[in-house]
């Protein structure tokens, strides 16, 4: 919703909608995010993959629309929370639950677009889009590794990985 708002604010030149969006990302970080690096869901959950992936989204977007000085920093830190806690540093992509979670029998690391873009997809271009304003090659580098770990099934399932392959393009 941050996200779409930001845009469509900065297409339609609406600034309430752009306000908006600003107003409930400043909340988002007030209330669900921690001193120690934590992003909650919910109260008492950790986030997930799709919660970091989705909320460094809407903060680039928030950030074209209406850049603010402390945005690029808060997008470095939850970057590195992104790879730190979520990042599978042998195969690339990104694990949907984060490191420091219970165990459990299987760590999945979903690419496919359901109802929503992939965690995996959404993670690797926002990682491109900060590296574009704020370069450093460990973002490119995780957003490559996350796209070859896609490869395969996004050549055989084009339809089901659009969030990887607009990662894909933004590469080149």
């Amino acid at each position: 919703m941050v996200t779409a708002l930001a845009r469509a604010g900065k297409l339609c030149q609406q600034q309430p909608w752009i306000d908006l969006a600003r107003q409930t990302l400043d909340f988002l970080r007030q209330t669900r995010w921690t001193d120690q690096g934590q992003l909650w869901s919910q109260a008492g959950q950790v986030g997930y993959l799709d919660d970091h992936a989705f909320l460094l989204e809407a903060l680039l977007a928030v950030h074209e629309a209406d850049p603010q000085p402390q945005d690029i920093g808060f997008a470095h830190v939850l970057a590195d929370t992104l790879l730190h806690r979520f990042e599978d540093a042998a195969e690339g992509g990104f694990y949907f639950t984060p490191s420091d979670a219970p165990a459990l029998f299987f760590r999945m690391k979903p690419g496919i677009d359901t109802a929503t873009p992939s965690g995996n997809g959404t993670a690797a271009l926002a990682l491109i889009t900060l590296n574009k304003l704020a370069p450093q090659s460990r973002y490119v580098t995780a957003a490559a590794r996350c796209v070859q770990a896609f490869a395969l099934s996004a050549r055989k399932d084009p339809a089901s990985h659009t969030r990887l392959l607009q990662a894909a393009a933004a590469l080149r």
